[in-house]
């Protein structure tokens, strides 16, 4: 999710989303579920829901975080040595 676009309004929440495949293209998400406790800017997301034949806007059914540091392993014991 970019910097400086999250808006929360009556509908829910609107922010822009970048493609992390190396595209320039970005996007423009609605959603109007729970929000995560991980959801801030800067943090990677993964919406479901329908996007717009105009490619605008995705209105997002579904939202997930990740929080990178979460999901790394800590080395092995062995590998500290």
């Amino acid at each position: 999710m970019l910097d400086g676009t999250i808006e929360r309004d009556a509908d829910g929440v609107r922010f822009t989303i970048e493609d992390l495949t190396g595209k320039t293209e970005t996007v423009n998400v609605l959603y109007s579920g729970q929000m995560p406790g991980t959801f801030e800017p800067g943090v990677d997301v993964v919406v479901i829901g329908k996007y717009a034949s105009n490619g605008a806007l995705i209105t997002a059914d579904q939202l997930q975080t990740k929080c990178p540091s979460k999901y790394e392993g800590s080395a092995s014991p062995a590998a500290q040595q």
